[in-house]
């Protein structure tokens, strides 16, 4: 495959993209009754995918590398930088974007020549799956992908110790990734992580105000709040504050919850146990002292009594001290603070 050029490589990508093109409205329903978002952001997720893979098979055949006169007091000589691919990469995914992620560490690996041990989340399996099988269709050389199905602590684990592997990557938890990058320590494999975090928007009195809330809205509330980058600290100017908050709450308890096929507003949480987490902290905010505005707790009407639904959640009067506002909740609970 490494030895293949770069053009052949960039036509079987494109054969990737049309396939996925093709079945655009499967992927985008197998991400949606595996990981609970709306239909139409699963759909927006699956163009994003095809683009990357179009993206990639357009870059590998651009030059790249250099030539550089140097003299190094021998005479004049020529540099040059030349790209190889790493070789093996472990690719291990979380679940709240199962299909894009794949792509977004596919695409490139493959593009770039290297081989790929992939393990996504056993929690949303299925839209990779379906890739994989796009993999054959498209008569990807036998051994240059490879998907293996597991937990974390087993499959993961194995990826990030193993010898025949040259570079992990990992996308999920900051506390996971420290032990995939403690792992991969011991044979000085290459290591890319994406770990949590607890973005802030920062509004000043001066912004657009809906425009404002408006963004707010999506930055903590899109995918359920189930995102690395969502907006869960709101920072504002204090005498905005107020007119602010009230806004927010109208149009979060405005919100539709409820099956993600019919596309409400909000889908479930992707499983039992992160709802109880997510629950967990909303608790804890409560008991911090944190004024609950609107939300905090499961939302349990019509169709969604069985399901894994909480209520988008609002807590007002926070303080950099609280354990809402420093530690990542995953979920559609936003603070507030000035």
């Amino acid at each position: 495959w490494r030895r293949m050029n770069a053009q052949a490589r960039a036509d079987i990508l494109l054969k990737i993209a049309d396939k996925i093109s093709e079945k655009r409205d499967k992927f985008a329903m197998l991400d949606t009754i595996d990981n609970g978002k709306p239909l139409r952001e699963a759909e927006g997720d699956i163009d994003d995918g095809i683009h990357c893979f179009r993206y990639y098979a357009g870059l590998i055949t651009k030059p790249y590398g250099g030539v550089y006169d140097v003299n190094d007091g021998f005479g004049e000589m020529h540099s040059y930088t030349v790209h190889e691919p790493v070789g093996v990469c472990g690719q291990i995914t979380p679940w709240n974007y199962p299909f894009l992620m794949a792509v977004w560490k596919l695409a490139p690996a493959i593009a770039a020549g290297n081989s790929v041990v992939f393990k996504p989340s056993s929690n949303t399996p299925l839209s990779t799956i379906a890739l994989f099988e796009i993999f054959d269709e498209v008569e990807l050389p036998k051994g240059c992908v490879n998907l293996v199905l597991g937990s974390g602590g087993t499959v993961g684990q194995e990826i990030a110790e193993s010898k025949d592997v040259d570079m992990v990557t990992f996308t999920g938890s900051t506390e996971v990734g420290q032990g995939i990058a403690r792992a991969a320590v011991g044979n000085l494999k290459k290591v890319g992580l994406e770990l949590g975090g607890k973005s802030p928007n920062i509004i000043f009195a001066d912004a657009d105000f809906e425009g404002a809330v408006e963004w707010a809205m999506v930055g903590i509330f899109f995918n359920q709040g189930e995102v690395c980058s969502a907006g869960s600290r709101i920072i504002i100017e204090e005498s905005l504050k107020d007119k602010f908050v009230a806004r927010l709450a109208e149009k979060a308890n405005a919100m539709t919850i409820g099956n993600p096929v019919n596309n409400p507003d909000m889908g479930p949480l992707v499983s039992k146990e992160h709802m109880e987490t997510v629950l967990k902290y909303i608790e804890i905010g409560k008991k911090e002292g944190a004024t609950l505005v609107c939300g905090g707790e499961r939302y349990i009407e019509g169709e969604c009594a069985e399901g894994y639904y909480v209520r988008p959640t609002i807590f007002d009067n926070c303080t950099s001290e609280m354990t809402i506002v420093k530690e990542e909740i995953f979920g559609p609970v936003v603070t507030i603070q000035t």
